[in-house]
């Protein structure tokens, strides 16, 4: 059975991560971060004699209507500088202005009408182009878990997924392959091959971040392979609720 990878990655007004307090409930704090932008890529993913290919299958991107300028009133001044420089925060700006003039956008883009249409075109393309990895009985009960997440730091999105955007998030599977956990194992193994392969810098943007920590997965991945051969069937092979290593 085929692999499928997602990568992931969203654009928020804070820093804070997803935390829950002493009663399980999610932290005032990360209630009031506003989810800006969420984008992702599905791949095809296929490993022969060491070697990766990723094959695009879907993309989406989307931002996420929060009024303005309050969502910046909430933002660190070092967030505010970031989404500043590199040039997201105007087009949000234009983005939030259209949507004050039409109710119906506001609508359309509000977190759980985001969430909604990410799970449909999800549950679309595995029902249509990956039946095998569809099952009727894990998906209605919410824990289909067909995905394995890759990206930099993703452990951060999948907070929020989990918390903010649960109806998509519960297409992810347990199994989460962090980029940069892995570049830090191989360096803290002295190999030198990591100063030869790609290392792209985040632009903050939802699908060029994403396109970006899948060009540093492949790589790394490869070399990591070379390191650890008999970790292939782990990255390889798909399996129903997989735990990590």
């Amino acid at each position: 059975m085929k692999k499928l990878v997602i990568s992931l990655d969203m654009e928020t007004n804070n820093h804070n991560k997803p935390r829950l307090d002493i009663g399980g409930n999610v932290e005032i704090g990360v209630l009031k971060t506003a989810l800006l932008e969420i984008g992702f890529i599905v791949y095809e993913q296929e490993i022969q004699n060491g070697k990766v290919t990723l094959t695009e299958v879907l993309r989406h991107q989307s931002y996420i209507y929060n009024p303005a300028p309050a969502v910046w009133v909430e933002a660190p001044p070092i967030v505010l500088e970031l989404h500043t420089k590199s040039g997201f925060k105007p087009l949000y700006d234009q983005f939030v202005k259209d949507c004050e003039y039409n109710s119906v956008a506001k609508n359309t883009y509000s977190e759980q009408v985001v969430d909604e249409y990410a799970a449909a075109i999800l549950e679309d393309l595995l029902r249509t182009k990956y039946p095998k990895l569809f099952d009727r009985a894990l998906y209605e009960s919410g824990n289909l878990h067909a995905l394995t997440v890759v990206g930099k730091n993703v452990q951060f999105d999948i907070g929020f997924m989990n918390t903010r955007l649960p109806r998509t998030a519960m297409f992810f599977n347990y199994q989460v392959i962090d980029v940069s956990m892995m570049r830090n194992m191989l360096r803290s193994l002295g190999n030198d091959k990591l100063k030869g392969i790609s290392k792209t810098k985040s632009t903050h943007f939802a699908i060029d971040d994403c396109e970006s920590a899948t060009a540093d997965y492949k790589a790394t991945l490869e070399v990591f392979l070379e390191k650890f051969p008999d970790t292939v069937e782990y990255f390889q092979q798909y399996k129903q609720n997989q735990e990590p290593l």
